[in-house]
């Protein structure tokens, strides 16, 4: 669904009968702050009101008041005078690139930068994406005063001070994890182009190379395997592609499903171009952990069923994650999914970010959607994170687009996304130069991607249950 004329004007528009007066704002750091600091800083004199970004808050008021609150507020950053409906979030995953500078207000982690509504009409159109929207998930979502954009998930653990203990078997699992294992898998996946633009039958064509060889990885650790079919559009005309899916079947739960999913496909600047396309970090990265997901979990024979699914498709609009929710929903297994983990670009470190992830949920546009559901099924994996990956920071959100996660939120089903810090704002994004080497600049990727896997095993171990009968593989 591509966002009409009167979704851009309701959105973009800020209507006069309501419009506020404009504020000082400031960006005060809020890395280093505690959870009472941050709630006294929204509620200090002179606030008129606050949009939590995360690592940064933001505050409007009278500027010498609020700078007069604390230490942080002499060292945050001015924005001048906003009024609340001057800012939106804007879908960069949806669109061909970063909005213009003028018009961005900070860095955000995920999919969505913080924008200043342009005051031209014609310079908003311009800014709507020129590919169809990513099965429904917002383009354009405005913003309200006192509203949480990003949070530091640390900050809620302060808050509650009741967490899950650490489960030593799950601690043995998430040690299996190997992080150079990991990016030697995504070093692998570039070596094939793998844009779903090249030939799904041809036996020389990198999509099917790569195919094959992930079926192989899977059929090494006893996964039962098949690769689904689906139909896709690619350039007007009518396609078929396959995705690769791994099953282990719970013990004790074999009708409980839980699926672990990423997608194979790549691309670069020219989405209809199938050659050179490493795609790296977008999306080898996400494949490679759910393979390394599979070397963790599967010897720890779980409860529930377990599926592990790499799509191809994803970049001309989420086709082969689509088409397998589609089939389970035609099957009557739709109810049998329990929870849905997405990988999509998780290995680069963004800088000050350090190892960081942001993870994120969604409402979902079809019935059965419970925002609530996903954001509690979200904070299971955060909270893994917290007990089993202490190096990880998590950032959290419900703005969740423009990914695999995203066809089965739609038809009701829990469903996260892990994507590292900064997101999109990776500099090989979609570009010819995505290669490991790129991605791995600061050879901090192999860490990273490590963590990031470490965080959805044991979120998955918990979910799906495991028991002592993982001392058989010797990690007593």
């Amino acid at each position: 669904m591509r966002p009409t004329h009167a979704l851009l004007a309701l959105l973009l528009a800020a209507p006069a009968a309501t419009a506020s007066a404009a504020a000082d704002t400031l960006l005060v750091d809020i890395r280093s702050a505690s959870h009472a600091q941050v709630e006294a800083y929204k509620t200090a004199e002179g606030v008129d009101w606050w949009i939590e970004l995360g690592d940064e808050l933001l505050l409007a008021g009278d500027a010498a008041t609020l700078r007069a609150q604390s230490p942080a507020h002499r060292a945050a950053r001015s924005l001048g005078a906003l009024r609340a409906e001057d800012l939106v979030l804007h879908a960069r995953g949806c669109g061909d690139g970063p909005a213009p500078e003028d018009l961005r207000i900070t860095p955000l982690d995920g999919s969505y930068e913080l924008l200043r509504r342009p005051a031209d009409p014609a310079r908003q159109q311009a800014l709507s994406s020129r590919h169809p929207e990513h099965l429904g998930a917002a383009e354009w979502i405005a913003l309200k005063p006192g509203s949480v954009v990003l949070r530091q998930h640390r900050l809620d653990r302060e808050a509650v001070r009741a967490v899950r203990a650490v489960d030593p078997i799950i601690d043995a699992i998430v040690a299996r994890v190997d992080g150079q294992r990991w990016f030697d898998t995504v070093s692998q996946l570039t070596t094939w182009d793998r844009s779903s633009y090249n030939s799904s039958t041809d036996p020389t064509s990198g999509l099917y190379l790569s195919r094959q060889w992930i079926r192989t990885q899977f059929e090494a650790l006893g996964l039962e395997v098949s690769e689904p079919a689906f139909s896709m559009t690619l350039g007007g005309n009518p396609a078929v592609r396959h995705n690769v899916a791994g099953r282990i079947t719970g013990w004790k739960h074999p009708d409980q499903w839980l699926l672990v999913g990423a997608h194979y496909d790549s691309r670069q600047e020219t989405i209809t171009t199938p050659t050179l396309t490493p795609g790296a970090d977008d999306n080898a990265s996400g494949c490679a952990g759910v393979i390394e997901a599979a070397r963790a979990l599967v010897p720890a024979q779980p409860e529930k069923t377990l599926i592990f699914l790499c799509y191809a498709g994803e970049e001309q609009g989420l086709w082969g994650s689509n088409g397998h929710a589609g089939d389970l929903q035609t099957s009557g297994d739709l109810a049998k999914v329990e929870g849905m983990a997405n990988m999509d670009m998780i290995g680069w470190v963004s800088g000050a970010a350090g190892f960081g992830v942001t993870v994120t949920t969604a409402q979902g546009t079809g019935p059965g959607g419970d925002l609530a559901a996903n954001i509690a099924f979200r904070d299971r994996f955060a909270d893994a994170a917290a007990n089993y990956v202490p190096g990880l920071t998590v950032v959290k959100s419900q703005t969740a687009c423009c990914s695999d996660q995203q066809p089965y939120l739609n038809r009701g089903v829990r469903a996260v996304h892990s994507i590292h810090r900064g997101g999109t704002s990776y500099p090989h994004y979609h570009r010819t130069t995505d290669s490991a080497a790129n991605m791995n600049s600061a050879g901090t990727s192999a860490t990273l991607g490590g963590y990031v896997v470490k965080m959805n095993v044991a979120a998955l171990a918990e979910l799906a249950g495991v028991t002592d009968r993982i001392f058989a593989d010797n990690l007593d």
